[in-house]
Order: C-alpha cells, then sequence, then structure tokens
C-alpha cells in the first residue's frame, strides 16, 4: 500500500477526524447564527438570547452525528447524516439568496413577508430540487475513434460514488443492474468510490460481485481521507474491484495505467515517469483529477483519460469554483491533434448535500473503436 497517499493520511486517521469534525462545528455554528441574525434584520425584531443557544446546540448535535455515523452504520445513523446534510444544503442557498434581499432591500425596503419570501422560498424549492434531480441516474453514452482498437471495446466509466451515510448498498445495487444492462467489458472506477464518513464494511460494494466483468479502481481525495487506507483494503477484500495503485494492468488488449490521487506537486509527473508505458497496445489512463493536458497525455502515448473529481459542479453556484480550479470541468475533450481524449465523470453520487442543481448523477458507457 502506498503509505504516502494524499500526504494528509501521514496526520493520521485521528488527526484528520478531528479536523473534519471541528470545521463542520465551525461551519454549521456560523451558519445557524447567519440564518437567527438574518431572520432578525428581516422581520426587525430581536431574537430571544436563547435562541442563540439553540444555534450552539444543533451545531454541537451536528458533530455527534458526523461521529455517531463514523462508528456505527445503520438505518439511524444514515437518516440522521442525511438530514444533517440536506440542511447544509439549506444553508448555502440561504446565504446565497439573503445576499439578494440584501441587494433588493439597500434600494427599497421590502415587508417581512416579502423578506422571508425572497429568501427562504426559493431556498426550500432549490433544495427539494436538487434532492430529486440528485437520485436519477443518468447514462451518458460516449463514442470515440482511436487508432489501434481493431476490436471494438466498450468501458463502463464510473467516479465520485461517494459510499457512505447517503448512498449505500441499496444504491450500489440499483448502478449494478443498470451496469448489468449496459452489458461493458470492464467496468473503471475513476476514485471517490466511499465517501469517507463512514465505517467502511465490504457488504457496502457486496454487490459489485454480481457483475461478471473485471472492475478496476483508482483512489480518490475521499475514499481514505477519514477512514484510512486499511479499511480500504478490507472494505475491497472481499469483492472483484482491483484496487490499482501506481501499476499498469493490461484487459482486454489494453493497458490500464492507475494513479494514486495526491496533494504533492508533481505526483502524476513523478509517478508516471517510474512507470514503462507499453507502445504495442493502447494506454488508458485512470486518474481520479483531470489536470493533465490532453496534449501531454499524447506525448505519453495515452490515448484516452478517465477522471472524475469536479462532479460537474454538483450544485450552482459552484461550477464556477470547478470551472475555475480544473482544466477540464466535464464531458470530453481532445488534444490538438485529436489523436488523444479526456474525459470527466459528472459522478455517479455527491459530496455533503445530497443534492444536484445544473448538474446530474450519471454513469457512462464509453465505445472505442478504430479510426
Amino acid at each position: 500500500i502506498n503509505v504516502e497517499y494524499m500526504g494528509i493520511i501521514l496526520m493520521g486517521v485521528w488527526v484528520n477526524l478531528a479536523l473534519f469534525v471541528f470545521g463542520s462545528f465551525v461551519l454549521f455554528y456560523c451558519g445557524n447564527l447567519y440564518v437567527l441574525w438574518t431572520y432578525q434584520n428581516i422581520v426587525n425584531e430581536k431574537i430571544a438570547h436563547s435562541f442563540y443557544l439553540v444555534t450552539l446546540y444543533i451545531a454541537l448535535v451536528t458533530v455527534m452525528i458526523e461521529i455517531y455515523a463514523r462508528f456505527f452504520s445503520h438505518i439511524l445513523s444514515r437518516i440522521l447524516y442525511y438530514i444533517m446534510a440536506v440542511w447544509w444544503g439549506f444553508l448555502i442557498y440561504f446565504l446565497m439568496f439573503s445576499a439578494v434581499y440584501y441587494a433588493i432591500n439597500a434600494f427599497y425596503s421590502l415587508e417581512p413577508l416579502y423578506g422571508l419570501l425572497i429568501v427562504v422560498a426559493p431556498s426550500f424549492l432549490f433544495c427539494l430540487y436538487g434532492i430529486i434531480n440528485a437520485w436519477k441516474i443518468h447514462v451518458e453514452f460516449v463514442n470515440l475513434k482511436i487508432a489501434g482498437f481493431h476490436v471494438p471495446l466498450r468501458i463502463l466509466h464510473l467516479s465520485d460514488l461517494h459510499l457512505g451515510p447517503i448512498y449505500h448498498k441499496e444504491y450500489v445495487s440499483k448502478i449494478v443492474d443498470e451496469i448489468g444492462r449496459l452489458d461493458p467489458d470492464f467496468v473503471v472506477i475513476t476514485g471517490d468510490l466511499f465517501d469517507g464518513s463512514l465505517k467502511l464494511t465490504p457488504d457496502m460494494v457486496e454487490p459489485f460481485n454480481k457483475l461478471s466483468t473485471n472492475i478496476y479502481f483508482v483512489m480518490g481525495n475521499h475514499d481514505a481521507m477519514v477512514s484510512g487506507l486499511d479499511e480500504v483494503v478490507y472494505a475491497l477484500s472481499k469483492t472483484k474491484i482491483v484496487l490499482l495503485q501506481n501499476e499498469i494492468r493490461e484487459c482486454k488488449n489494453v493497458n490500464l495505467i492507475g494513479i494514486d490521487y495526491s496533494t504533492k506537486s508533481g505526483y502524476y509527473q513523478n509517478q508516471i515517469g517510474m512507470l514503462s508505458i507499453r507502445q504495442n497496445k493502447p494506454n488508458i489512463l485512470l486518474y481520479h483529477v483531470p489536470n493533465v493536458h490532453a496534449d501531454e497525455l499524447e506525448a505519453e502515448n495515452i490515448c484516452l483519460h478517465l477522471a472524475g473529481h469536479t462532479h460537474g459542479g454538483q450544485m450552482f453556484p459552484f461550477h464556477i469554483q470547478a470551472w475555475l480550479i480544473s482544466k477540464y470541468f466535464k464531458g470530453l475533450y481532445q488534444s490538438t491533434s485529436g489523436k488523444s481524449f479526456v474525459y470527466v465523470s459528472e459522478g455517479a453520487g455527491t459530496a455533503g448535500p445530497p443534492m444536484r442543481i445544473l448538474s446530474k448523477t450519471a454513469i457512462t458507457l464509453i465505445t472505442i473503436s478504430s479510426q
């Protein structure tokens, strides 16, 4: 096992968990205080001090839920975690629409009722739509013409399932049933199979064993963020999922190059430089982050890079952030000559709030044939 995975794993699982919980407490407490402060400004009434104690209580309960879900995986912990995640989504849109309220109120004094309608109603509706939209699984079909594929190849690309308190074994079964109907030659999972917020057990990914095809997996930033590498390996131990860690594996007459996620500068270039990339067969890169330029792939004799990580922005307005920090945002990109491609999946799960707005939950069937 690569002990330098992500760099921050070296700090220790317990330190990562403590930082995660503390960060959640601060964000929820500040978010709840902001809701009270905004409500007070809209209705022009001073709120009793006891309500501020309630916000502290809610933030503490949030921390307890996160710790509880981390060590006890059952229906109660999952329900509580889901409610917490939905509230986090509501806070995001409350903040956004309250900014709209303050902008309007600066020029035109609004009645309290209209103020609440501007802030609360759209926040609620955005959350409701986002929750419903996130549970709809879309199948994307991508057809590529690449030299060297004498026999058409069908690859099922999964990414960012974020299995944990929200997406669990039942959701995996739903995904597996859809994969079975598509009948690919093999399946690849390009990171964040696990959310990192729940104790991992083999039964979470057991439905993948129903598939008759090979399944290959590379780590993302969430997989071992809190759980640790040992739990990931244990969870995969009773499945047919093959973990690729900075190595090359041949399958169906192509070379699959699996690279770990890492926060270290130049990590990808160092790892790819240590591998002997063969030119006798087409090379496909499995790497979680879409930050390798397609022209660089072509120079390395890699015809296709499959990635995830961005979630296609997942929730407006985070599309702007994802677009700014990623070379490639979502969908298909190609090199200058058109010989190498990058495909970025929007992901089959969600991180944080279980919502998708201006993005979709997707799995992708990629069919490659010769030029």
